[in-house]
């Protein structure tokens, strides 16, 4: 898209066109890239004091300013990669009404339709799956079975097992309700690239539902990974429902991808506009903001964030809430 940099087309396109486009590509892609143990490795060699040698490297060819963060010495490139930046250097507005960015990188938008699915780069999503619940409960349902023979080991066992799956179809259930409450919304999409600051925060003051993690695969986020696979559906992410003071409900999930070895999210039940919610270790990484119908107005800078990715900082305003919740 128009706001990618010339280096990130350069550097990513090149070896993500080989992964993608071709068969061997594809086959190291299955076998090895975006296996879980791959992302470990890698996060191996990057928590280690080896990796600090890349550190001088990717700053110069970043053109990272060190003058915004946080005096550190760095035990390792991961250490380096969730640098903290100086007091100050994101600030934001005060007014309750303003909706800004959690993170820096390329946001994006997408508006979802009344069955709360949307298409990114060809590629079809919806909301139920994206927060890990799958189609087809009712059939999940039929599977689950309850005898009225005598109490015996294996009775027993089969009602533990009956106990499970309903446990699970209910939070499955959940999941469907919460994605239904997002019809005709629209999708916030902050691509955060390797250059970018990798910690992010909240929106607003609120509170938090529980976390809940979902394993996957390791896709890029790039654009290529985009259009060969829906990433968001396959990738490793977590998800929490926030119910802000002064914008409400908003679903917020973090996407790993690949080389990005940890998602880390803070444990909070309460915060503040501006605290930080968590941080991705190394790799690009996407945040994908689900807002309600007619929750919020997008500022004219970022209108065109449906046809674009347009470069946004941590903190900057980037619409209006339109309800007090």
């Amino acid at each position: 898209m128009s706001a990618t940099t010339d280096r990130e087309k350069n550097v990513q396109a090149a070896w993500s066109r080989r992964l993608y486009q071709t068969n061997i590509g594809r086959f190291f892609l299955r076998t090895v890239f975006l296996r879980r143990w791959f992302s470990q490795l890698g996060a191996l060699y990057f928590d280690s004091a080896w990796s600090r040698r890349m550190i001088k490297r990717f700053i110069t060819e970043h053109d990272i300013d060190l003058r915004q963060y946080e005096p550190a010495r760095y035990r390792s490139f991961n250490d380096f990669f969730i640098r903290k930046l100086k007091s100050g250097q994101r600030p934001f507005e005060s007014d309750p009404a303003a909706v800004i960015s959690p993170a820096d990188g390329l946001l994006s938008a997408v508006r979802l339709t009344e069955d709360a699915t949307f298409q990114v780069k060809g590629q079809s999503y919806s909301v139920a799956t994206l927060l890990g619940a799958v189609a087809g409960e009712a059939d999940f349902a039929r599977h689950i079975s309850v005898s009225d023979s005598s109490d015996t080991e294996s009775d027993r066992n089969s009602r533990n097992a009956t106990s499970s799956a309903g446990t699970e179809l209910a939070a499955r259930t959940e999941r469907l309700q919460a994605a239904r409450r997002f019809a005709n919304g629209l999708a916030l999409i902050f691509r955060l690239r390797v250059q970018d600051y990798h910690r992010y925060m909240y929106m607003d003051s609120g509170t938090a539902g529980q976390l809940h993690h979902i394993a996957g695969k390791y896709h890029t986020v790039a654009p290529i990974g985009l259009e060969h696979t829906a990433v968001w559906q396959e990738n490793t992410r977590e998800w929490q429902s926030l119910r802000y003071d002064h914008i409400g409900e908003i679903i917020q999930v973090e996407v790993g991808a690949m080389l990005v070895g940890r998602i880390v999210n803070h444990t909070a039940t309460t915060f503040a506009r501006g605290d930080e919610k968590g941080y991705f270790c190394f790799g690009g990484s996407t945040i994908v903001l689900l807002v309600q119908e007619g929750q919020l107005q997008l500022s004219p800078k970022f209108e065109t964030c449906f046809e674009e990715e347009i470069p946004v900082l941590q903190g900057e305003t980037i619409g209006r809430a339109q309800h007090n919740p």
